[in-house]
Protein backbone atom coordinates (compact mmCIF):
# COMPACT_ATOMS: atom_id res chain seq x y z
CA UNK A 1 0.00 0.00 0.00
CA UNK A 2 2.87 2.73 0.66
CA UNK A 3 4.75 1.41 -2.23
CA UNK A 4 1.38 2.76 -4.29
CA UNK A 5 1.12 5.91 -2.55
CA UNK A 6 4.36 6.86 -2.90
CA UNK A 7 4.39 5.81 -6.76
CA UNK A 8 1.08 8.04 -6.69
CA UNK A 9 2.85 10.98 -5.15
CA UNK A 10 6.33 10.64 -7.91
CA UNK A 11 3.56 10.20 -11.00
CA UNK A 12 1.85 13.29 -9.71
CA UNK A 13 5.27 15.32 -8.82
CA UNK A 14 6.34 14.36 -12.90
CA UNK A 15 3.08 15.79 -14.28
CA UNK A 16 2.81 19.08 -12.74
CA UNK A 17 6.67 19.64 -13.65
CA UNK A 18 6.26 19.02 -17.23
CA UNK A 19 3.21 21.32 -16.99
CA UNK A 20 5.11 24.14 -15.30
CA UNK A 21 7.65 23.65 -17.85
CA UNK A 22 5.41 24.76 -20.56
CA UNK A 23 4.77 27.92 -19.31
CA UNK A 24 6.74 30.90 -20.50
CA UNK A 25 9.55 32.48 -17.83
CA UNK A 26 10.24 35.62 -17.86
CA UNK A 27 12.82 37.52 -15.97
CA UNK A 28 12.66 35.73 -12.28
CA UNK A 29 12.80 39.85 -10.33
CA UNK A 30 10.15 41.56 -9.37
CA UNK A 31 8.51 43.39 -12.72
CA UNK A 32 9.09 46.95 -13.04
CA UNK A 33 6.47 49.44 -13.18
CA UNK A 34 6.78 52.63 -15.30
CA UNK A 35 4.74 55.12 -13.78
CA UNK A 36 7.32 54.66 -10.72
CA UNK A 37 10.68 55.37 -12.87
CA UNK A 38 11.93 59.17 -12.29
CA UNK A 39 13.43 60.76 -15.14
CA UNK A 40 15.76 63.22 -14.45
CA UNK A 41 18.07 64.15 -17.14
CA UNK A 42 17.36 63.63 -20.69
CA UNK A 43 20.55 63.60 -23.36
CA UNK A 44 20.86 66.69 -25.68
CA UNK A 45 21.25 65.18 -29.56
CA UNK A 46 24.92 65.63 -30.49
CA UNK A 47 25.80 67.59 -34.03
CA UNK A 48 29.04 67.42 -34.85
CA UNK A 49 30.60 69.94 -37.07
CA UNK A 50 31.01 70.14 -40.95
CA UNK A 51 34.26 69.44 -41.96
CA UNK A 52 36.03 70.30 -45.50
CA UNK A 53 37.23 67.55 -47.26
CA UNK A 54 40.61 67.81 -47.88
CA UNK A 55 42.85 66.80 -50.46
CA UNK A 56 45.77 64.68 -49.86
CA UNK A 57 48.34 64.62 -52.34
CA UNK A 58 49.39 61.51 -53.50
CA UNK A 59 53.14 60.39 -53.84
CA UNK A 60 54.02 59.20 -57.54
CA UNK A 61 55.71 55.64 -57.45
CA UNK A 62 59.01 55.48 -58.67
CA UNK A 63 59.68 53.91 -62.06
CA UNK A 64 61.19 50.89 -62.21
CA UNK A 65 63.90 52.19 -64.19
CA UNK A 66 65.01 54.32 -61.25
CA UNK A 67 64.97 51.41 -58.68
CA UNK A 68 68.33 51.20 -57.21
CA UNK A 69 69.85 46.89 -57.09
CA UNK A 70 70.76 46.92 -53.10
CA UNK A 71 71.13 42.57 -53.09
CA UNK A 72 70.38 40.27 -55.06
CA UNK A 73 70.52 36.25 -54.98
CA UNK A 74 70.07 34.23 -58.25
CA UNK A 75 68.61 30.63 -57.46
CA UNK A 76 68.71 27.81 -60.09
CA UNK A 77 68.21 24.79 -58.66
CA UNK A 78 65.93 21.67 -58.63
CA UNK A 79 64.00 20.94 -55.06
CA UNK A 80 63.70 17.13 -54.03
CA UNK A 81 61.21 15.92 -51.54
CA UNK A 82 61.78 16.66 -48.20
CA UNK A 83 63.93 19.53 -49.36
CA UNK A 84 63.37 23.27 -49.04
CA UNK A 85 65.50 25.97 -50.49
CA UNK A 86 64.65 30.33 -50.21
CA UNK A 87 66.28 32.99 -49.15
CA UNK A 88 65.98 34.98 -45.94
CA UNK A 89 66.66 38.76 -44.75
CA UNK A 90 69.06 39.55 -42.38
CA UNK A 91 67.70 43.03 -40.71
CA UNK A 92 70.95 43.05 -38.84
CA UNK A 93 73.62 43.14 -41.93
CA UNK A 94 71.24 44.41 -44.44
CA UNK A 95 71.56 41.13 -46.49
CA UNK A 96 69.99 38.63 -48.14
CA UNK A 97 71.13 34.63 -47.19
CA UNK A 98 70.26 31.35 -48.85
CA UNK A 99 68.64 28.78 -46.51
CA UNK A 100 68.19 25.41 -47.14
CA UNK A 101 68.58 22.29 -45.94
CA UNK A 102 70.34 20.51 -48.97
CA UNK A 103 73.62 18.44 -48.45
CA UNK A 104 77.13 20.28 -48.54
CA UNK A 105 79.00 20.04 -52.52
CA UNK A 106 82.32 18.98 -51.66
CA UNK A 107 84.81 21.80 -53.17
CA UNK A 108 85.70 19.64 -56.55
CA UNK A 109 81.49 19.34 -56.77
CA UNK A 110 81.45 23.24 -57.14
CA UNK A 111 84.34 23.61 -59.63
CA UNK A 112 83.14 21.21 -61.71
CA UNK A 113 79.67 22.52 -61.61
CA UNK A 114 81.01 25.52 -62.97
CA UNK A 115 83.23 24.80 -65.21
CA UNK A 116 80.04 22.69 -66.99
CA UNK A 117 77.48 24.52 -69.20
CA UNK A 118 75.27 27.05 -67.35
CA UNK A 119 72.02 25.47 -68.74
CA UNK A 120 72.89 22.17 -67.06
CA UNK A 121 74.55 23.25 -63.75
CA UNK A 122 70.78 22.76 -61.94
CA UNK A 123 70.48 18.75 -63.09
CA UNK A 124 74.39 18.50 -62.37
CA UNK A 125 73.83 20.03 -58.71
CA UNK A 126 70.82 18.12 -58.26
CA UNK A 127 73.04 14.74 -58.76
CA UNK A 128 76.11 15.62 -56.68
CA UNK A 129 73.89 16.79 -53.65
CA UNK A 130 72.86 13.11 -53.40
CA UNK A 131 76.09 11.48 -53.53
CA UNK A 132 78.50 10.37 -50.86
CA UNK A 133 81.86 12.78 -50.06
CA UNK A 134 83.75 9.55 -51.95
CA UNK A 135 81.77 9.49 -55.21
CA UNK A 136 81.18 13.13 -55.82
CA UNK A 137 85.47 13.34 -55.69
CA UNK A 138 85.26 10.51 -58.30
CA UNK A 139 82.39 11.83 -60.70
CA UNK A 140 83.32 15.73 -60.45
CA UNK A 141 87.15 14.78 -60.90
CA UNK A 142 86.18 13.55 -64.21
CA UNK A 143 84.62 16.68 -65.11
CA UNK A 144 87.38 18.85 -63.77
CA UNK A 145 90.07 16.40 -65.61
CA UNK A 146 89.08 17.02 -69.32
CA UNK A 147 89.38 19.93 -71.25
CA UNK A 148 87.14 21.26 -74.44
CA UNK A 149 85.59 20.13 -76.20
CA UNK A 150 84.66 17.10 -74.03
CA UNK A 151 83.74 18.98 -71.30
CA UNK A 152 79.43 19.42 -71.81
CA UNK A 153 79.14 16.00 -72.93
CA UNK A 154 80.74 14.60 -69.92
CA UNK A 155 78.95 16.66 -67.47
CA UNK A 156 75.68 15.96 -69.80
CA UNK A 157 76.06 12.22 -68.94
CA UNK A 158 76.71 12.39 -65.61
CA UNK A 159 73.82 15.01 -64.95
CA UNK A 160 71.30 12.53 -66.71
CA UNK A 161 72.58 9.49 -65.20
CA UNK A 162 70.86 7.96 -62.03
CA UNK A 163 72.21 8.20 -58.70
CA UNK A 164 71.69 4.26 -57.99
CA UNK A 165 74.06 3.99 -60.77
CA UNK A 166 76.72 6.46 -60.06
CA UNK A 167 77.18 5.20 -56.92
CA UNK A 168 77.28 1.25 -57.92
CA UNK A 169 80.58 -0.57 -58.87
CA UNK A 170 78.70 -0.95 -61.83
CA UNK A 171 79.72 2.94 -63.16
CA UNK A 172 83.03 3.16 -64.92
CA UNK A 173 84.01 6.77 -65.00
CA UNK A 174 86.53 6.16 -67.97
CA UNK A 175 83.59 5.70 -69.34
CA UNK A 176 82.23 8.38 -69.93
CA UNK A 177 85.52 10.07 -71.13
CA UNK A 178 86.09 7.43 -73.40
CA UNK A 179 82.23 7.84 -74.91
CA UNK A 180 82.93 11.77 -75.35
CA UNK A 181 85.97 11.30 -77.06
CA UNK A 182 84.63 8.53 -79.79
CA UNK A 183 81.73 11.14 -80.24
CA UNK A 184 84.45 13.32 -82.54
CA UNK A 185 86.22 10.88 -83.57
CA UNK A 186 83.28 9.00 -85.27
CA UNK A 187 82.17 12.65 -86.19
CA UNK A 188 85.30 12.74 -89.10
CA UNK A 189 84.02 9.15 -90.02
CA UNK A 190 80.77 9.93 -91.25
CA UNK A 191 79.77 12.23 -93.96
CA UNK A 192 75.82 12.88 -92.84
CA UNK A 193 76.75 14.20 -89.12
CA UNK A 194 78.83 17.16 -87.94
CA UNK A 195 79.40 18.52 -83.86
CA UNK A 196 78.83 22.37 -83.84
CA UNK A 197 80.13 23.70 -80.98
CA UNK A 198 79.57 26.58 -79.69
CA UNK A 199 82.06 28.89 -77.22
CA UNK A 200 84.14 27.08 -74.31
CA UNK A 201 83.73 26.56 -70.93
CA UNK A 202 86.29 29.52 -70.34
CA UNK A 203 84.46 32.12 -72.57
CA UNK A 204 80.66 31.27 -72.81
CA UNK A 205 78.76 29.79 -70.03
CA UNK A 206 75.95 28.72 -71.93
CA UNK A 207 78.77 26.61 -74.54
CA UNK A 208 77.37 23.60 -76.51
Amino acid sequence: MKTRVLMFFIIALFMVTILNSEEVRGCTHKELSPEKVTVIGKAEIYYPDLTEKVETGSFPSPEREDWELINSINLDSFIRPGKHLGVTFNSSEQTIEVISNYEELIPESIEAIEKSPAWMRADLENIFCQLSDTDQATWAGVINDVFDPFIDEIAFSIAHSSVAFLSSIYSNPDLFTENAILIYLTDNDLEYVEIVDYGSSTTDENNL
